[in-house]
């Protein structure tokens, strides 16, 4: 069994509609280990969403578009598999909870998925109230999504999350939105995942959050890898040609 739980080959990919020589990815190689957690940076429009689409086959299938080499996540080839089933093996977390909230209450946010794939009521309850004490919403089972704030928003997406069971968490923005203590619960929240096994990958920009939390930073310019390497690649004078801000 592989250790990697991403592998990217040559993978390029333009949308539909964009210029003929415009690529969101241009020939993005990389592999990601089990339980490593990274933080994927640059400019915005380098193509580090495009990127964390792919993993759950979004890309091409849902969004279209010239597509070409090869994603697989757990050894398994993404090209042969339908989102749904995807999503079984990774978790998204889309940068505006508000584009991903659409149940009525809390409980059936978390539980939606789950019945697709079958899972009984007593399991259902079981992870709905596991995966609220862990983001700290206990006891919000039937609030409405939308009247929560934005970070308790985020939250319920990370608690929908992890009660999927899915082993990859790929997140956008995950904090693009909150204040700075919404900010560090959930990067806290992410933290213990990552201990407790899960591989993580962000979208993110706060260099700083990025620094104390992440195993490794990748850097994206113009669809292509720029910078592979070590959260102290922030410190590191380079990264503000790719617009990011160096940490001192």
């Amino acid at each position: 069994m592989s250790d990697n739980t991403v592998e990217l080959t040559d993978v390029s990919f333009s949308y539909a509609g964009a210029p003929a020589r415009s690529r969101a990815l241009d020939g993005v190689s990389l592999e990601i280990k089990r339980g490593e957690f990274v933080a994927l940076m640059g400019r915005t429009g380098c193509g580090k969403t495009t990127l964390l689409l792919t993993l759950n086959g979004v890309i091409p299938k849902t969004i279209g578009g010239a597509f070409a080499g090869q994603v697989r996540v757990f050894g398994e080839d993404v090209a042969g598999r339908s989102v749904a089933q995807m999503s079984e093996r990774v978790a998204f977390v889309f940068q505006d909870a508000n584009d991903q909230l659409f149940c009525e209450t809390a409980r059936e946010e978390i539980a939606f998925g789950l019945r697709l794939r079958g899972a009984s009521e007593n399991e259902i309850s079981k992870r709905v109230s596991e995966s609220l004490g862990r983001v700290g919403l206990r006891g919000f089972e039937e609030r409405d999504p939308f009247s929560l704030s934005q970070g308790q928003k985020q939250k319920l997406c990370l608690a929908t999350a992890i009660a999927s069971g899915a082993p990859l968490v790929a997140l956008d923005e995950p904090i693009a939105s909150l204040d700075y203590e919404n900010a560090k619960h959930v990067y806290e929240i992410l933290s213990a995942l990552k201990r407790s096994g899960k591989t993580i990958v962000a979208v993110e920009h706060d260099a700083e959050f990025a620094a104390k939390h992440t195993d490794r930073v990748i850097v994206i310019e113009d669809g292509a890898i720029a910078e592979d390497g070590g959260a102290s690649l922030l410190k590191s004078k380079r990264v503000e040609r790719y617009g990011i801000k160096r940490l001192k």
